[in-house]
């Protein structure tokens, strides 16, 4: 995927997958990151432009003045917002290093043995690996067998790319399920990190599901591969979202259910921030079955 792709669809949902505001479709989403970043009107002007940190810096400043600043993500100091911009920066810091050297044909046409991709350049790493598997009911298979993995990302901007590509949790489908786990623990009790450990559970009804379960499936994404759960955070599993008829259910995974001071301490940050109380969901912790 290449850079400009990759930009777009981390914003898509703000975008609906494209550079358009579908409240205002005159209006160009991000508009500075293609059109008016040096003032001229193309992008790939202003590809070219020899002072493109410096522009990349101005539009965001341009654009934070009038649409405000967006929260930094957990476990960074960056916002999604800020994220976008930085990789705009290297990106034309890359191109135009590129196009001064003058080597630079010769490692084009060699870039299959020294080439690092600029996509990789600007991307944040995450303290840990994780996977995003899909459940979907259907009575003829086993349970395992309606399991699928779908995806492993191990930084920020990949996160952003996958979570952008996949159906959001309130459209889903009763008996459909999501979960995320580090890497090489399976969403299952049976698995040797789940067997002695238990969840957090909160209990959404059906009319909380927009925009409620959206929200906290997200935060709860967030806080886990932002490591929110300070010293906690290697108690900490995975976190399955359940899409049912009337109740749909969030649980966040720990792995030892005798470790009590990791299990509260987690438990009182993922109450904060997902600013639980009666109306949106009560939160109770419960081992594994056995």
């Amino acid at each position: 995927m290449d850079f400009y792709s990759m930009t777009q669809k981390a914003r898509a949902s703000q975008c609906n997958g494209n550079l358009q505001n579908p409240q205002d479709p005159k209006k160009a989403c991000m508009s500075e990151s293609n059109f008016k970043v040096n003032g001229n009107q193309t992008l790939d002007d202003n590809i070219c432009d020899n002072s493109g940190l410096k522009q990349a810096y101005r539009a965001y400043k341009n654009y934070v003045s009038k649409n405000g600043e967006e929260p930094s993500l957990p476990g960074i100091s960056y916002s999604n917002l800020q994220v976008f911009f930085l990789q705009y920066a290297q990106k034309v810091s890359t191109l135009i290093l590129l196009e001064m050297s003058v080597e630079g044909k010769k490692l084009q046409e060699n870039s299959a043995e020294t080439n690092i991709s600029s996509d990789m350049i600007m991307k944040h790493p995450l303290q840990n690996v994780w996977s995003l598997w899909f459940y979907k009911n259907d009575r003829s298979k086993s349970w395992e067998e309606n399991l699928t993995e779908i995806a492993a990302f191990d930084t920020v901007e990949d996160f952003w790319a996958l979570y952008n590509h996949i159906e959001i949790v309130g459209k889903l489908p009763p008996g459909c399920d999501y979960a995320l786990f580090k890497e090489g623990i399976k969403p299952m009790w049976e698995d040797e990190r789940n067997k002695n450990g238990g969840r957090w559970l909160i209990n959404l009804q059906k009319y909380h599901r927009n925009p409620d379960l959206n929200t906290c499936w997200l935060e709860i994404l967030l806080c886990m591969i932002g490591e929110a759960f300070d010293d906690y955070g290697g108690d900490v599993c995975g976190a399955v979202v359940q899409v049912r008829g009337k109740i749909d259910r969030l649980a966040l995974w720990t792995s030892d259910v005798d470790n009590k001071e990791a299990i509260m301490k987690i438990g009182e940050i993922l109450k904060e921030r997902l600013h639980l109380h009666p109306r949106n969901g009560m939160i109770a912790y419960e081992p594994h079955a056995k």
